[in-house]
């Protein structure tokens, strides 16, 4: 009776598990067609491997207890590797090692079309030159760096295929302009509320005991023969070289106080010759 069940359920097993003489193995199905055609769960143990070595293929999900890996190979020249979903094309890795994700001809190593979301931190590098771009953020620390350790390395800005905008190696930055040679340099206007310059050497000194006052007739003869004040610039030199606008400032208010001494000077002088008016007055009175 026993024999008699067990035969009975291999008949039933058979009847789903066929070998048909194309080749093709089905498990759980009657009309396979493929090499193996299971309709069910599969479950490999320790390894399930694909191979097909007419382009050398090879899928490899392998497990045990030191090693979780998994490997996917294809060794044609111009072998890619796609992902679809919803019967769309979303990420593919090229021969080139190129990976496109939301593009099927991937230029770079990473070519995303579309947004990039990073929690905590994005970051960018090349050791090769040492290019590293890092955003990052946490609860503590709000940071944003660009690096570039080349000794020759620029970093530039286009907007609208146009560079915009440069910080030189030396930390020269640049606004429309090219390999600045200052600290910044602006090809355009510029437009603040306030500018603070820090300057040494104020010309306090003129209103120090022993400062030498130069004439007004020096003055004069100066003018007459420069065009310009003392101490101060040519049209000339500033139309070639620019004009240094704490230098400048510094020299106008040397001016200035220069000019207050004069007219302190010359109150002075008024007040004597009024002095002496008044008295010449007093005396033609009582005379």
């Amino acid at each position: 009776m026993i024999l008699i069940i067990l035969i009975s359920a291999l008949n039933v097993v058979a009847q789903t598990n066929v070998f048909p003489a194309d080749g093709n193995v089905g498990i759980g199905i009657t009309s396979p067609s493929s090499k193996l055609d299971v309709l069910g769960d599969i479950r490999a143990r320790n390894g399930l491997k694909i191979l097909n070595y007419q382009n050398v293929m090879l899928a490899d999900f392998f497990y045990d207890s030191t090693i979780d890996q998994m490997y996917l190979y294809g060794y044609k020249s111009n072998s890619i590797f796609s992902i679809y979903t919803a019967g769309s094309r979303q990420f593919d890795i090229t021969s080139a090692g190129n990976v496109g994700i939301g593009t099927s001809d991937p230029v770079s190593k990473l070519d995303v079309r579309g947004e990039i979301n990073g929690i905590n931190s994005l970051k960018i590098r090349d050791h090769g030159n040492y290019l590293k771009a890092e955003f990052s953020y946490d609860s503590v620390i709000d940071q944003m760096y660009l690096y570039g350790h080349k000794p020759s390395s620029m970093f530039s800005i286009y907007t609208g295929g146009v560079r915009r905008f440069d910080i030189t190696a030396a930390g020269n930055v640049g606004i429309g302009i090219f390999n600045p040679a200052e600290k910044l340099a602006v090809n355009g206007n510029i437009r603040a509320h306030e500018i603070k310059l820090e300057t040494a050497n104020w010309p306090d000194y003129v209103f120090a005991e022993g400062f030498k006052l130069g004439t007004l007739e020096a003055l004069e003869t100066y003018i007459k023969g420069n065009k310009r004040l003392p101490d101060m610039p040519s049209a000339s030199s500033i139309e070639s070289a620019g004009l240094s606008v704490g230098e400048m400032v510094k020299l106008q208010q040397k001016k200035i106080e220069e000019l207050t001494l004069h007219l302190i000077e010359q109150n002075r002088q008024i007040q004597q010759l009024k002095s002496k008016i008044s008295s010449r007055k007093v005396r033609t009175i009582h005379k």
